[in-house]
């Protein structure tokens, strides 16, 4: 490497054998240089000035760059090799949504060494039960991106949901990334309600029935003999929230089968109010994937698993 002020070398940099043909990608940040000795050619970070990369290519004398696409062109003996810059997608985001509708905050991130403008870039998510949107890029910073969506299911349930990014302008420069989106339904009249002790993800959870008492622990107050796991206040949980109820069995409750998927309220105590009501407050919402045998009669329990923390 030279510097252009002051015509010296400013580092040396070990590549193939009788390196020939050299070209930079500005906007990536990146030089190619080709190994005609190896059939190679070597990525070297203009930042840090050290091979990142060396690529086999069927032969290499010359190389020249695509400015606005990145692409690198490397000649050889009778054939012309193509190098995509690289964008890199990542998933394994859980989507979490209430009444079938799903908001993705982001559903995926993805980087791109070219640092292009978000616009350069075209997201398609697959809402993984047989629809499609395009997604919203936005940049946040350095070569990296989020992709948001927002989608309404027909069904509460677990979907796998897959995204693809593609460089306009390049479209073999391309990733793919996949999450999961929860989508779960409230009951009529009122949420169920767990002790902290069984409130982890993966957690097999008792939020309704004769043993509530026994299953779940609060942390502060008593629970009541009576109560069953029911509030009947607020009919939409909230966290931070306090809820009341009646400690013996109020409704309307649920009819069975229970959705797939319910948000179910994390308590973390019982007060005893002077008309004969209980309060409880609020530590969190999870949603549980529930199990079969739920029946509005107490001697047959609501059990499920915890899959997230809604909040």
């Amino acid at each position: 490497m030279i510097s252009e002020a002051t015509n010296k070398v400013t580092a040396t940099i070990n590549v193939g054998s009788a390196p020939t043909g050299v070209a930079a990608d500005p906007v990536a940040g990146k030089v190619y240089v080709t190994n005609p000795n190896y059939g190679t050619v070597s990525v070297i970070d203009e930042v840090t000035q050290m091979v990142i990369a060396t690529l086999p290519v069927t032969s290499s004398f010359a190389v020249d760059v695509d400015p606005t696409t990145g692409i690198a062109y490397v000649t050889g003996d009778s054939a012309v090799s193509v190098i995509q810059r690289v964008l890199t997608a990542t998933g394994g985001f859980t989507v979490i949504g209430g009444e079938r509708s799903a908001a993705a905050d982001p559903v995926a991130t993805f980087t791109d060494p070219a640092n292009l403008p978000a616009s350069a870039y075209k997201a398609t998510i697959d809402w993984g039960d047989g629809t499609t949107s395009t997604g919203t890029i936005t940049t946040t910073g350095n070569g990296s991106y989020k992709v948001t969506g927002r989608h309404v299911y027909a069904d509460d349930g677990s979907y796998k949901v897959t995204v693809t990014i593609t460089q306009k302008s390049a479209p073999g420069n391309t990733g793919t990334a996949t999450s999961r989106a929860l989508v779960y339904a409230t009951g009529p009249g009122g949420n169920f309600t767990i002790g902290g002790n069984h409130a982890a993800a993966g957690d097999t959870t008792t939020f309704w029935g004769n043993t509530w008492r026994k299953a779940n622990q609060v942390r502060l107050g008593s629970t009541p003999a009576s109560y069953r796991g029911w509030e009947d206040q607020p009919t939409l949980p909230a966290c931070g929230a306090t809820w009341t109820t009646s400690p013996y069995i109020s409704g309307p409750l649920p009819a069975p089968p229970l959705p797939a998927y319910i948000p179910v309220i994390v308590t973390g105590g019982f007060t005893q109010l002077s008309d004969g009501r209980v309060t409880g407050t609020t530590l969190h919402i999870v949603i549980v994937r529930t199990s079969p045998g739920y029946q509005p009669n107490p001697a047959s329990p609501g059990t499920g698993t915890v899959i997230a923390t809604l909040c």
